[in-house]
């Protein structure tokens, strides 16, 4: 139900146009109940916003965030949820599973930042117990969501999580156009930027590109494998080993990083940025090399990548954290470093631009993980790189660029099966035998 359709009246017995009204009724309904709050006004976003006009509809996605913190409450109906007796789990359809409207992408934020929040039945009746105010209503609705309790119950807490967490909230939610996949997160973020329909997935490139702009938070950059469920079947046992520095999708962030990343100083580095030619980031890095590289010339492209050896730098962010932050941390044991690996993608006599192919978390200080699978492998060595600043590949479409260019490694060949450091510590020692 568009503005001008509703304007026209001229469907009145569509389904859209009954959902507005019987909104309406909600809330005239609970006023009646309400003695401090006479409400004049609803919103609803299909009709209240001229989409025909790109100013308005700029201006209504980059204040959506303000607009339901500063309502006197909202109205959530799950249109799918048929509640037949009192022991029917509050927030599930009949088949046992969540309502379909925590998988949309643009109710996320009227989840996070509505300050009173009723949930409607697929009759319009008012849902007991779900008060995300409350301790049981909130515990409810994070386990369905997996956004952190204290966020929902208090949105000021919200901006005090890292870019991970927050991307993860969305990671496994839907929408229908592309570029929506990063409009839907402005508010998180606290991000202005213009829309740009018809950009498709370059709008989630320039998300990230206006996060790095504003905030110093490398957790931006610890995403691990998607999430099997968001893979196609065909592609399980086959990921793509070379990836750009900044995650494709917030589906990326759903796997092993979801509410656990926490920024810490780990390395005082000067400001990252974005470039033509990727992320620009200074840093001390470690080199990771087989013992023998024997008869290179006859390696194919895929065994010729270990000719540039693995650089590993160490994020300033943690997977876990237990106990004080207080600057750059001195007890490994309470903190597990995200640390990414990159490979050059050009033959060492041209640019040092390098891809992202892994990124964990080691458990330990860099140098002491790496000295450990030295240990266990004497076939690999490790040295130590001086500081320096690193280009890395930010984007799928960067790569895919620079890939062509005369002297790229075949970005094809950037596949396999390699799911650990120590995995491909291991194939680098078979290669380098010779076996």
């Amino acid at each position: 139900m568009t503005l001008q359709e509703f304007q026209s009246a001229a469907k009145t017995t569509a389904k859209g146009y009954q959902k507005i009204t019987a909104f309406c009724s909600v809330v005239v309904r609970y006023s009646a109940r309400d003695d401090t709050k006479d409400i004049h006004w609803c919103w609803v976003d299909t009709c209240c916003i001229d989409k025909t006009s790109s100013a308005e509809l700029s201006e209504a996605v980059n204040s959506m965030d303000k607009w339901y913190a500063n309502a006197e409450y909202c109205v959530a109906h799950l249109a799918d949820v048929v509640r037949t007796s009192a022991e029917h789990s509050a927030l599930n359809t009949p088949t046992g599973k969540p309502s379909e409207w925590f998988s949309r992408g643009w109710t996320l934020q009227e989840l996070v930042f509505s300050t009173k929040l009723f949930f409607c039945d697929a009759s319009w009746a008012l849902i007991p117990g779900v008060d995300k105010r409350t301790d049981t209503g909130s515990a409810l609705i994070s386990a369905v969501t997996h956004i952190p309790v204290d966020c929902l119950k208090d949105s000021q807490n919200v901006h005090l999580h890292c870019v991970a967490s927050k991307m993860s909230w969305a990671a496994a939610r839907h929408i229908t156009r592309k570029e929506d996949e990063a409009y839907c997160l402005l508010g998180l973020f606290k991000i202005n930027m213009p829309l740009l329909y018809g950009e498709g997935k370059r709008a989630f490139f320039r998300l990230p590109k206006e996060i790095i702009d504003q905030y110093e938070d490398e957790t931006i950059f610890a995403w691990q494998d998607m999430d099997p469920m968001l893979v196609p079947p065909d592609r399980l046992n086959r990921r793509p080993v070379a990836m750009p520095i900044l995650a494709p999708h917030p589906g990326w962030f759903v796997y092993k990083t979801r509410r656990s990343t926490k920024p810490v100083l780990l390395d005082a580095r000067p400001p990252y940025r974005l470039t033509n030619r990727g992320l620009e980031i200074e840093a001390c890095a470690m080199a990771l090399y087989p013992y023998s590289v024997a008869d290179m010339a006859s390696w194919t492209p895929a065994v010729r990548l270990l000719e540039d050896e693995l650089l590993v730098i160490q994020l300033n962010c943690c997977a876990s954290f237990e106990g004080p932050r207080n600057g750059i941390m001195q007890d490994p044991s309470v903190w597990q470093p995200w640390t990414i690996a990159l490979r050059r993608l050009f033959s060492p006599d041209q640019a040092a631009i390098y891809v992202r192919v892994l990124c964990w978390a080691t458990g330990s200080t860099l140098s002491s993980h790496l000295k450990t699978i030295v240990q266990n492998d004497p076939k690999v060595r490790v040295r130590s790189e001086p500081r320096d600043k690193y280009h890395i590949v930010a984007t799928t479409e960067q790569m895919d660029l620079l890939a062509r260019q005369p002297g790229a490694y075949d970005a094809d060949a950037y596949s396999g099966h390699v799911q650990t450091l120590d995995e491909m510590c291991n194939s680098f020692a078979s290669l380098a035998s010779g076996q």
